[in-house]
């Protein structure tokens, strides 16, 4: 299974991020690793590579796999980073409480039941926090580039793939991305 940078999609050296523009609609400067991450990786719901099912009866994909990070021996479910714009209409919002303000949080990406923010100043800049549901706020790495070196990716438990399909019952066609299920 693909782990860390093989699941990014990366940028050609002529498709460019305006920094300037995104940091002037802020009011602040992104962190210096943070910028060099969406200057040279497509981020995004989309641009992470998982396994694929088509789902024929359906007519869309479904997905096999999961993302996750460890933490101190604790998983944090990982789904996707945020695209910049997201990001800036999230930070932009009321979704963020005060505590983003004040500690100087910006969204990076989305984890199972709370966010993974970028720090923008001090001690934390760069550092990616878990925005733990249960526990606070908790540095889990020291930049996003170690952030990626941890991501882990797993098959979902048979139980809970879609319609009770089976892994038996899956195959990948030549040349194809995805599997199909044998009827």
């Amino acid at each position: 299974m693909e782990t860390g940078y093989s699941l990014l999609k990366g940028k050609l050296i002529d498709e460019k991020t305006d920094i300037k523009l995104i940091e002037s609609s802020l009011g602040f400067s992104l962190p210096p690793l943070y910028k060099l991450f969406i200057e040279t990786f497509y981020v995004g719901e989309k641009n992470l590579f998982t396994e694929k099912v088509f789902i024929s009866s359906l007519g869309y994909f479904r997905d096999l796999s999961y993302y996750y990070f460890l933490h101190n021996g604790e998983t944090i479910g990982f789904s996707y980073f945020i695209n910049i714009e997201k990001a800036i209409e999230v930070y932009s919002s009321n979704y963020l409480t005060d505590y983003h303000y004040e500690r100087n949080y910006f969204p990076f990406a989305v984890s199972d039941g709370g966010g993974l923010c970028v720090g923008t100043k001090d001690e934390e800049i760069d550092k990616i926090v878990w925005d733990d549901p249960y526990g606070g706020y908790q540095v889990i790495a020291n930049n996003v580039f170690e952030f990626i070196r941890g991501i882990k990716v797993d098959f979902l438990e048979e139980e809970n793939l879609y319609g009770g399909i089976k892994y038996s019952q899956l195959y990948k066609n030549y040349g194809e991305y995805f599997y199909r299920v044998r009827e």
